[in-house]
């Protein structure tokens, strides 16, 4: 019995943050990078998403992923006060 593999989309309607976690190292060690930053961005995993693309060669792309993430951090706390 062959097991169909789900999408990214399906995937998310039911997972926990631990099942993301271990989907995102599933997919890293499998080297299916673009799936891997799909789903970190998908499900708010900056960190993991800017290390991968850092990791395959994207600097620049991963330092704007950075700034945006303090620009949105700063913006939450000033309104937040």
């Amino acid at each position: 019995m062959t097991i169909p593999a789900l999408s990214n989309a399906t995937f998310l309607s039911y997972a926990t943050p631990n099942v993301v976690e271990a989907r995102l190292h599933i997919l890293a060690r499998q080297g299916r990078n673009e799936e891997f930053l799909e789903l970190a961005q998908k499900t708010g995993s900056t960190m993991r998403y800017a290390t991968m693309l850092i990791q395959i060669g994207r600097v620049a792309k991963a330092v704007e992923v950075g700034i945006q993430a303090i620009k949105n951090e700063f913006s939450t706390y000033i309104y937040g006060l």
